[in-house]
Parts: structure tokens; C-alpha cells; sequence
């Protein structure tokens, strides 16, 4: 019978794109490629079928394919994909596509309905519009959403790989979980600050007026907002990628968690009725860094009012160094001082766990002040370098008293 030279569907440097039957010179039996086609089309309209999926998409994406293994590979791929950008019937797909032969890939069906259950814990796709809350109490809005939109610089549309929040020059964003990030220039996204997670996720935050690159625990601020890069006022740009490091479109709970340094539902407290003024002159401000002990064997390095600086060198407005404490206060200490407590009272806890740290909050003194009692402030005089807080403790104590 004879032969003809035979084109693959796809590039000629793509060896898999060949079908079942080609010789080694690219030449196939014509009969052989036709039965190959074949049983490839029905295995696909057999899956295809099964989940109620068009029979044409799925043959254009794989068609070229020739065994089973990159045929699962690639439904599980485009499973997980189509989950995070907002399938519906996801979850029931990824079972039918994995139990086709789960010891490929070690999963069972415990451990992807683990992988769905994590997935469904990021929230909902953000939407233009949608609002959020932010560490000092207030709200903020998103204005650019994710997908096709008309560049506002540009004036062409353009796919939009995140969301955009319109935030002022120097707003804090907080790390919620242990955390790895990474600063860099980035064209025009500026200073480009890049998350990575434990899981595989990946999150990266653009236009920052800074940025500092290390290792990050929940509630720890590691840039701050800007107009950097290609950028036309002030603002947060947010991506998010998932762990196969393709950007989808960003969920609710990590960009909330970011603007609070707190996982929603973990729940909420508010500076109201605390007297800031009290904290910060005891505190005093401080607008270059300096070392403040030292924090597991390292230096430590503070600034503005008393609050964790990136580094020697490094200045703070006065602004700043507010939102800073508003936002220490908020996730170690005030979660833990009864709302029943008077202005007093509550200003005298908050100055003291802000000096002592959240630690406090375990010692037999925060018995007391979760009674409402008379606790003895002055018993706590020295921290761990010895320095002499008498001074500060029976302001606080007289704080409480009222007096």
C-alpha cells in the first residue's frame, strides 16, 4: 500500500504529536492513522459524555494525545484550573478523571476531596465592586476586576491578570500565615512583591512604594502601597496563581487577610475607647530604626512607635508608625480585653500588652484584667534585658484606676 508523507496536527518538533502508526521519517499508514483516530475519539467522547462536557472542545485538546496517562494528567490539570476560576461541577469531574487509574498519581478520593476542600476555603472569585475591610476599621472597594478590560494607559482591552483596590500611599499589607516573599523591580508592575505559601500558592502584590524580601509570620507588614510602575494614582494590584503557577482569578480571603493580617471569621475588635495618645507617649516616636534586642539570635530592629522595623536604616512617618500600632493592637491585643471593661481600663491592658507583647495575655496579672479586678501593674517592672519599667507600670496602673 503506498505511503505519503504525514503532517502532525500540531508543531513538527512535538514528537507526541504524532499518532499511533507514524514511521521514525514522519510517514504513516494511512489505515493505521485512521484506526488510531479513531479509538482516540471514542475514548474521549466516552469521557466527555460521561460529564456532560461538548465532545468538540475536548478532541481539539486531545486529539494528538496517544495513552491514557497524559490524557488524565491533562483532565486533572484542567480540572483543578476550571475549580479555581469558578467550575461548577468540578469536584464531581475530578473523581470521575482520577478514578480512572488513581495509583498514576497516588491520590485517592480522600485526598482530593482535601485538595477541593482547600480550594473552597479561599472564598468566592472577587468581583468589581465588591467590598473589603480594612485594619483600621474602614472599607475599600474594587474598582478593576479580573478578565478583558480597556487598559486605562493604554487604551486597548487587555486580559487584566488580577484586581485593582484603590488604597492610599503607605498602606500596610500584612502576611496571615507563615510566608516566604520575595521583592523585586518588575517593569510595569513596579515593586513587585511576590508570596509564596507552604501549599504551592502564590501571590504577588504590585506598585508598592516598598517592599522588603524575607520570611514572614501572620500579621507581620512587608510592603506598603504606592504608584510604582506602570501606574496612574496609588493603588494595590493583586494576583493570584495556584499550584501549578498559572494565574487565576484571585479569591476573597487572601486579599482580605492581607489588608488585616487576619484569615476572616477569626474575628474582629476595634481601637475604639482605647486612648492611643496614652500608648504612644510612653512609647515615644521614632522615626529611624533601632535595635530593640534581639529575636531568635538575630538582631531586632523597631521603629515609629515601638513596632518591628525591616531593618537598619530603614525611616518612618509618623502616620505610618499609627497604622503600624492600630494594626499590632488589633491582632494580639484587643481580641483578648473584655468589651465590659471601661475606656480606663481597656486603654491601661492594651499599653501593657503592646510593651509586654501577646505573651502577657497567658500570665496571672490578664486573670484580672479579664475580671475586671485590681491588678497589680507594678509587679512588673523589668522585661528580659532588665530594663526598669516601674515608671510605665504605675502610669498604666493609674490608668485603671482612674486617676
Amino acid at each position: 500500500m503506498p505511503v505519503r508523507p504525514y503532517r502532525p496536527p500540531l508543531r513538527k518538533n512535538r514528537p507526541w504529536a504524532y499518532h499511533a502508526g507514524a514511521t521514525t521519517r514522519g510517514v504513516v499508514n494511512k489505515a493505521g492513522r485512521g484506526a488510531a483516530r479513531s479509538a482516540e475519539r471514542a475514548s474521549v467522547d466516552k469521557i466527555a459524555q460521561a460529564i456532560n462536557l461538548g465532545v468538540d472542545a475536548f478532541i481539539q485538546l486531545l486529539i494528538v494525545l496517544t495513552g491514557n496517562f497524559l490524557v488524565i494528567l491533562i483532565l486533572l490539570f484542567w480540572m483543578i484550573g476550571q475549580f479555581v476560576t469558578g467550575g461548577n461541577t468540578i469536584a464531581q469531574f475530578a473523581l470521575k478523571a482520577v478514578g480512572l487509574n488513581p495509583s498514576v498519581f497516588g491520590l485517592n478520593s480522600q485526598a482530593l476531596e482535601q485538595v477541593v476542600g482547600d480550594l473552597k476555603d479561599l472564598g468566592e472569585p472577587i468581583k468589581v465592586g465588591q467590598v473589603f475591610n480594612r485594619y483600621d476599621g474602614g472599607s475599600v472597594t474594587v474598582n478593576s476586576g479580573f478578565g478583558n478590560r480597556l487598559h486605562p494607559i493604554h487604551k486597548t482591552h487587555r486580559h487584566h491578570p488580577g484586581i485593582d483596590l484603590p488604597l492610599e500611599s503607605g498602606y500596610p499589607l500584612f502576611a496571615w500565615t507563615e510566608t516566604e516573599v520575595n521583592c523585586t523591580v518588575s517593569g510595569g508592575y513596579g515593586n513587585l512583591a511576590t508570596l509564596k505559601l507552604s501549599n504551592g500558592q502564590v501571590y504577588r502584590g504590585a506598585h508598592l512604594s516598598s517592599c522588603t524580601s524575607g520570611g514572614y509570620q501572620a500579621g507581620q507588614i512587608y510592603g506598603r502601597v504606592g504608584t510604582t510602575g506602570t501606574s496612574t494614582a496609588n493603588h494595590l494590584h493583586w494576583e493570584q496563581k495556584d499550584q501549578f503557577g498559572r494565574l487565576v482569578h484571585p479569591r476573597t480571603n487572601p486579599l482580605q487577610a492581607t489588608l488585616t493580617g487576619k484569615w476572616p471569621g477569626g474575628g474582629a475588635s476595634s481601637t475604639g475607647g482605647i486612648d492611643m495618645d496614652f500608648i504612644k507617649n510612653l512609647e515615644g516616636f521614632h522615626p529611624t530604626a533601632y535595635v530593640d534586642g534581639s529575636e531568635g539570635g538575630r538582631t531586632r530592629w523597631s521603629w515609629g512607635y515601638g513596632t518591628k522595623a525591616p531593618g537598619p536604616g530603614q525611616t518612618i512617618s509618623q502616620e505610618q508608625a499609627h497604622q503600624d500600632m492600630v494594626a499590632y493592637l488589633d491582632r494580639n491585643c484587643l481580641p483578648h480585653i473584655p468589651e465590659s471593661l471601661t475606656p480606663n481600663q481597656k486603654t491601661a491592658a492594651a499599653s501593657l500588652c503592646y510593651n509586654v507583647g501577646p505573651g502577657v495575655t497567658g500570665w496571672s496579672i490578664w486573670k484580672d484584667i479579664q475580671a475586671g479586678g485590681n491588678p497589680a501593674f507594678t509587679s512588673y517592672t523589668r522585661n528580659t534585658a532588665g530594663a526598669n519599667l516601674l515608671p510605665r507600670r504605675q502610669k498604666e496602673q493609674s490608668m485603671w484606676e482612674g486617676k
